[in-house]
């Protein structure tokens, strides 16, 4: 039996397929989730959209420091493995929820498989940067999205059980559910016209912990707004971190909660330009083949800067507006593979005798 880990937003929208994949098959998997997300729109909404059941067993971490959800996550989570006894454990990404669960199944003797292996921004001061690295060397199987993910692992001497998948969000996107509920309605339900709007979204701690990178990604907005609109789907976290700094949002910016799932992928979609932080949302940009910005100085999607779709422009505002000014669309790529990856994972899993081992 597989347990499946989940924590946050983006890895809900990652179990997707792969929940799809196993439900085919008639696998058997469980479901547990941290609850490092734990509003509504950021996370039982989604559980909706995707007509997915609850999880099986929540942890309730909640807010707090990264310190805090990693520590209480483990002291939640180790007598539940002991008593699950999993055939393995299956995480995904970068988050605090990842390195917790991972820790834990390390500590039990548990396999752990991780989805999205191998990325690097090679910036230390990212938290997410120390997790993945740490994950990937707890990790008895690695699977990446792209082969330059490989290709790190590889040369930081990880060469066990590393197999190139693809990314399981191309799975989602390519799917004809998810095509089926992408509109050009929910972009008229703005009042905005394809094509003509900017998307907004920023939630990096190295972005909202840093008053002056609020207010200049907030200006550079303005600015931008001053041509076409810009929309801005707020996360709770980044509105939070605003209101502390007593730092004032545009009006000409369109804020708005988190969306759901359809309504956000509509929203890219049909954007001129997206602007954001998420190491996500930069992938779905391409997906949809919509040009994006950023807001950071590195990114571990190198793919999407080398083929053109991608530009990185920090939280300097002249950086931001001339992006803006100079984007457009890239050339094709296919370093995300061919839209099979949580097959991929799965056959995997079951040649190495594992899902079904206990």
């Amino acid at each position: 039996m597989i347990l499946i880990a989940l924590g946050t937003r983006p890895q809900i929208i990652k179990f997707v397929p792969l929940y799809w994949e196993l439900i085919n098959r008639n696998l058997p998997f469980r479901v547990i989730n941290t609850g490092q997300h734990y509003d509504y729109e950021m996370c039982d909404s989604l559980f909706h959209d995707f007509n997915l059941p609850l999880p099986d067993y929540n942890l309730d971490v909640g807010g707090g420091s990264q310190s805090q959800q990693i520590g209480l996550s483990l002291l939640r989570i180790e007598p539940l493995l002991h008593r699950i006894n999993p055939s393995v454990c299956l995480i995904f990404g970068d988050t605090n929820s990842t390195l917790s669960i991972s820790l834990a199944s390390n500590k039990s003797d548990i396999p752990l498989a991780h989805i999205e292996a191998g990325l690097r921004s090679f910036n230390s001061k990212m938290p997410e940067e120390t997790n993945r690295i740490l994950v990937d060397r707890l990790s008895d199987w690695n699977f990446c999205p792209t082969k330059q993910a490989c290709q790190n692992l590889e040369s930081e001497g990880l060469t066990k059980n590393i197999h190139f998948v693809g990314d399981i969000m191309y799975d989602l996107a390519n799917s004809d559910f998810s095509n089926s509920k992408i509109s050009e309605k929910s972009v008229y339900d703005f009042g905005l016209s394809a094509g003509k709007y900017c998307l907004l979204t920023f939630h990096r701690a190295e972005n909202i912990n840093d008053p002056e990178k609020i207010m200049n990604i907030l200006s550079a907005m303005n600015k931008v707004s001053k041509s076409v609109p810009v929309i801005w789907p707020a996360h709770p976290s980044t509105l939070a971190k605003i209101k502390l700094k007593n730092i004032e949002i545009p009006g000409s910016i369109l804020v708005t909660k988190p969306l759901p799932y359809f309504e956000l992928a509509s929203l890219q979609r049909y954007a001129r330009v997206i602007f954001t932080d998420s190491g996500g949302i930069q992938k779905e940009a391409y997906f949809h083949k919509t040009p994006c910005i950023t807001l950071r100085d590195e990114t571990e999607w190198v793919e999407t800067i080398h083929f053109g779709w991608n530009s990185l422009a920090g939280s300097n505002q002249d950086k931001i507006l001339h992006a803006f000014e100079n984007c457009g669309q890239g050339s094709p790529f296919d370093d995300y593979g061919d839209g099979s990856t949580s097959t991929k994972i799965v056959d995997t899993l079951l040649i190495e005798n594992i899902i079904n081992h206990k």
